[in-house]
């Protein structure tokens, strides 16, 4: 139950702050800021990494 619980949080925020870096790199790219946009995505995809390790060591240890 725990699991599923940490499993469905994970899956929230990971989307959440996937929508939010897609939205941010179609702006960036109206801008025709190509590798800022670039550097964004990767920030938003290391950062939900991090969040979903982070969380997974709490929880399970």
């Amino acid at each position: 139950m725990r699991f599923f619980f940490i499993k469905n949080l994970f899956f929230l925020c990971f989307s959440l702050l996937f929508c939010f870096g897609f939205f941010l790199c179609f702006l960036f790219l109206f801008s025709f800021r190509l590798i800022f946009c670039f550097l964004f995505f990767l920030f938003i995809f290391l950062f939900s990494l991090c969040f979903f390790c982070f969380l997974l060591i709490l929880f399970l240890f």
